[in-house]
């Protein structure tokens, strides 16, 4: 199923585009987490999504800088609000 979504650009054309750290749901932001991580792990360019709208030269907009840095925000807050696992649960 993963490498169906990989192959069928649904980071390019659907997540990326509808992303909006103001309203993004943590299954939106986890979705884009694990397309990113499985384009690693199919050796394809991971973040070559960020150049879309990009200028002239190839190089990633303001706008697309901007998008990115609120994603990444985004995704740290999601991290630091993961429960604390208790040594006891620990194996």
């Amino acid at each position: 199923m993963l490498a169906t979504t990989t192959n069928s650009a649904y980071l390019e054309q659907y997540l990326w585009p509808h992303f909006t750290a103001s309203t993004a749901a943590k299954e939106h932001v986890l979705s884009i987490c694990l397309m990113v991580n499985e384009k690693i792990k199919a050796g394809v360019p991971a973040w070559a999504f960020l150049h879309e709208g990009s200028a002239e030269d190839g190089e990633v907009t303001e706008e697309s800088a901007a998008k990115f840095n609120a994603f990444f925000s985004k995704t740290a807050q999601l991290l630091v609000r993961l429960p604390r696992l208790n040594e006891e649960q620990v194996p």
